[in-house]
Parts: structure tokens; sequence; C-alpha cells
């Protein structure tokens, strides 16, 4: 389930932003924090994540910034860390398996199919995609869950047991 925020949409068990202005790289990355966010990448099946891609960006328009950066290590890698998957890169792309840094650190997906990575100057202009974290059931994030959870435990044992005090409880 989405955050109740206005513009998300649910691909499978992504929440992604489009957001036609372009900004730079940088400026891209800004505006996802906005939604508690980072720019897109496969968190699970890189296959998945490119079908959700080519539902939601707009082909025709300048590929939207991704979360794949060239790193000082001299490897691409995600905003969670992990390398970038070599099937994540357009096939036919010059510097084919892998692009070379000195045509740009950042990453942007293609437009015609919006499915593959490019590398990109970081300060080039291009629409974003933001990946905003998915929620459960009761509409917390992640760990949030456990905390609310933990709460309501609390107040049931609150509400039915008046007489247990909290010297009772044993907490490890």
């Amino acid at each position: 389930v989405c955050p109740p925020q206005p513009g998300l949409n649910q691909y499978g068990s992504y929440c992604l932003h489009f957001d036609d202005t372009n900004r730079t790289h940088s400026e891209a990355e800004a505006y996802c924090e906005g939604y508690n966010s980072t720019l897109s990448y496969p968190t699970t099946n890189i296959t998945d994540w490119q079908k959700a891609l080519a539902q939601i960006v707009p082909i025709g328009r300048l590929g939207p910034w991704m979360g794949a950066e060239f790193q000082s290590d001299g490897e691409w890698r995600w905003p969670d860390g992990s390398l970038v998957q070599e099937e994540a890169w357009n096939t036919w792309w010059p510097d084919n398996p892998f692009p070379w840094p000195d045509r740009g650190n950042c990453s942007e997906c293609g437009d015609v199919p919006p499915d593959d990575l490019f590398n990109t100057n970081c300060s080039d202009y291009r629409t974003v995609l933001c990946q905003v974290p998915s929620v459960n059931s009761c509409g917390c994030i992640n760990k949030g869950y456990l905390l609310v959870v933990s709460l309501l435990v609390i107040q049931l044992l609150a509400v039915h047991m008046p007489t247990l005090s909290l010297n009772s409880i044993q907490f490890g």
C-alpha cells in the first residue's frame, strides 16, 4: 500500500512518483527526500522493477533520473549500496556492458522503452522518478509497525488488566 501522498502510484511492491519537472541529479535527490524516498532502484527483482518503470515513465520525454551512481570505488551502486546488475543497463549502449564514468556518473532511465539505464552527466536536466517506501495495512512505514503493535499491547493491558502494575512486568 502506498502512503497517502498525492501522485503516488503502486506498481507491484513499489510506490513510485513521477515528476515531469526537469532537474539536475542533486535537485532530483532533494525532491525525492521531500517524499521520504530515493531515486528509483530495484529492491527485489530487476525484471519486475523494469516492468514498473515501463508503466509509469511517459514515452517520448527525457527519461527520469535513476538511483544508480558511479562510486569512488569504481563500481556503479544503487542507493542502498548494492551493485548495479549488468542487466539493468541498455544492451546497445556504446560502453556495453557497463557505461564508462566519462559519460557521466549518474543514471537515467531510457524513454523508449522506459526500462533500461544509461549513464548521464549529473549536471544534465532530467525528469524525476522517486521510489517511496510502501506501508503495511496499518499505515506504518517499515519498522514503525512494531512500535504501533507494542503500543496497542500496552493499551490493551492497561484497559483490561487495571490491577497490573509496571513493577510486575519484566522487560527484556
